[in-house]
């Protein structure tokens, strides 16, 4: 983006930075949403286990 920036300052750089900050939110959602998924995952696992260890 700098060096598109560096060589030509017309709408396109501004294209390009709106569609990098616009698929940087997108993948931010989809990372925490895969994240957080897999965080209760492991916390249903690591019941499972306490479950199976009390009796």
């Amino acid at each position: 983006m700098y060096e598109v920036y560096q060589v030509n300052t017309d709408a396109l750089h501004e294209g390009l930075f709106w569609g990098g900050c616009v698929g940087g939110v997108i993948g931010a959602i989809a990372g925490y949403k895969v994240h957080f998924r897999t965080q209760r995952q492991y916390q249903d696992i690591i019941d499972q286990i306490e479950d199976v260890t009390e009796e």
